[in-house]
């Protein structure tokens, strides 16, 4: 687009559409189509494509605030990570980049999915009070000892109750 002075328009992967959109002046148009051709033919040789199951509980692990966890393994890799949308119930992730670095990027994506897990202990309800403390001060403690990130989900809660 710098090059060039065209507004190229590429869909995201949730719109499903396979179609690149060009605009600009004719002759740099021309020059960005066949630039981003070339690119699309070399990918088109090189990349390979495998398939590996994450449990669809752990997809948001893999997925990161934002895409923020695709993003990096596709910069890390050169590797993208596809996910099967939220309301499908697959748990197939389709990997596609270079052979050589497929093995890497499968490592960052489990990684990714099993850098959080979800444990229970059963404690009869009179119990929970004690465990909780004065305002919360029993959970605080036990959470800022442990190192980030542990022990405190993602929306920040502890057991289902704020900390």
């Amino acid at each position: 687009m710098q090059d060039t002075g065209t507004r190229i328009n590429i869909p995201p992967p949730s719109v499903n559409k396979t179609e690149i959109v060009f605009t600009g002046e004719k002759e740099r148009l021309a020059q960005a189509v066949a630039r981003v051709k070339k690119i699309y033919e070399e990918k088109k040789k090189k990349t390979t494509t495998i398939a590996v199951e994450v449990k669809k509980s752990q997809h948001k692990y893999v997925i990161g605030p934002k895409g923020n966890s695709l993003q990096e393994i596709l910069e890390k890799t050169g590797v993208s990570v596809e996910i099967p949308p939220i309301d499908s119930s697959s748990e197939t992730l389709i990997l596609r980049g270079e052979p050589e670095k497929l093995g890497q990027a499968l490592t960052e994506v489990f990684a990714k999915a099993n850098s959080f897990t979800v444990s229970s202990v059963s404690a009869p309800s009179w119990l929970h009070r004690f465990i909780i403390g004065k305002k919360g001060q029993n959970l605080a403690k036990i959470t800022q000892q442990m190192p980030k990130d542990a022990g405190v989900n993602e929306e920040n809660q502890c057991f289902g109750r704020e900390c």
